[in-house]
């Protein structure tokens, strides 16, 4: 559902073939462009997440998929039966970049997957660097387009420049309130309406920020309102600028 809620509201997500029927997927295994990342839908942290290099082995995944029982997965309360996701791999830098966005604060970090491996979510290798304005503005389009409290945006960026949309997740999990970094000093960008994202040395938990959007939102305004007034104005202008504060 959200793969199709991003794609019919224009926003580049990576292409996705979905499909609850086996001779579908037969019909269109020759049709599509190797390889493939599949994903199931209760995975988290790169669980349930698999490289399809050709036709032959597609066949021999979806065949224990569309089984009787199913294809086994790592929890053992769950299998993955009756539907296949796959999604066209991104080679790009090799490594993945997650936008999370709470209200107009907006922090971020790069994945990098283990060596001899393709992914990156759940590799425990996160670079904590400045983000790319273009990556922002794509989260940020995401962000207003679900319209929640909380988002995290997972992109890759391909060989030309552009970045895709890989995942989003409408909450997420931290063990630090530091997620990202600029020139090695924490903080975290503050969204302001003439399109200025500024950089504070200030770190907050996400949840805490989420919870007070949603009350925001909930009890003090409309969701809607709440976008016309902190995030709509600064896409409106259509371009983003850096600047670093004082404090």
């Amino acid at each position: 559902m959200s793969t199709y809620f991003l794609k019919m509201n224009g926003l580049p997500v990576a292409d996705t073939f979905i499909s609850n029927d086996y001779y579908e997927v037969e019909e269109m295994k020759t049709k599509l462009t190797y390889p493939l990342v599949s994903k199931r839908f209760h995975g988290a942290s790169s669980r349930e997440v698999d490289l399809i290099k050709n036709p032959g082995q597609l066949s021999r995944f979806s065949r224990k998929v569309f089984s009787f029982y199913g294809k086994k997965c790592t929890n053992a309360y769950f299998r993955q039966k009756n539907y296949v996701y796959f999604q066209r791999f991104i080679e790009g830098e090799g490594m993945d970049l997650r936008v999370n966005i709470v209200g107009n604060v907006i922090t971020g970090y790069f994945r990098k997957p283990k060596r001899n491996d393709f992914r990156a979510s759940g590799s425990g290798i996160v670079i904590k660097e400045d983000l790319p304005i273009e990556a922002i503005r794509v989260a940020l389009k995401t962000y207003s387009a679900i319209g929640k409290a909380m988002l995290g945006v997972d992109m890759m960026k391909d060989e030309n420049g552009k970045y895709w949309i890989i995942e989003i997740s409408p909450f997420i999990g931290v063990i630090t309130p530091i997620q990202m970094k600029v020139d090695d000093v924490p903080g975290c960008y503050f969204l302001l309406e003439d399109g200025t994202l500024e950089f504070k040395k200030e770190n907050y938990w996400p949840q805490e920020l989420a919870l007070r959007v949603f009350f925001e939102q909930t009890y003090l305004s409309s969701v809607e309102e709440w976008k016309k007034k902190h995030i709509d104005p600064a896409l409106r202008r259509g371009s983003l600028t850096k600047r670093i504060g004082n404090s």
